[in-house]
């Protein structure tokens, strides 16, 4: 979460084959419907994160959006501004 970019394959250097790294890479550009649906979950589940146009987007829109702006990690960018929202 210290990161405030999201990585398109995180720990795809921990393949050991081209072949687990292309399975990697196609299970992360078209995610299975449960993964879908935890990604969902997750966004419902934490506070500041449900309204964020990246955790409501399609994967093909997600794809598009990382390949022209590479976007905040929306739980990082939640943190950030409640901390900032705090008065000292």
């Amino acid at each position: 979460m210290s990161r405030v970019r999201i990585n398109a394959f995180p720990g795809i250097e921990w393949s050991r084959t081209w072949r687990e790294m292309a399975s990697y890479a196609a299970n992360r550009l078209l995610p299975n419907r449960s993964v879908v649906a935890g990604r969902q979950q997750h966004a419902s589940s934490v506070p500041g994160t449900a309204a964020s146009r990246w955790t409501q987007a399609s994967q093909a829109r997600r794809i598009v959006r990382w390949l022209v702006s590479r976007p905040g990690r929306p739980d990082t960018l939640a943190a950030v501004d409640a901390a900032l929202a705090q008065e000292v």
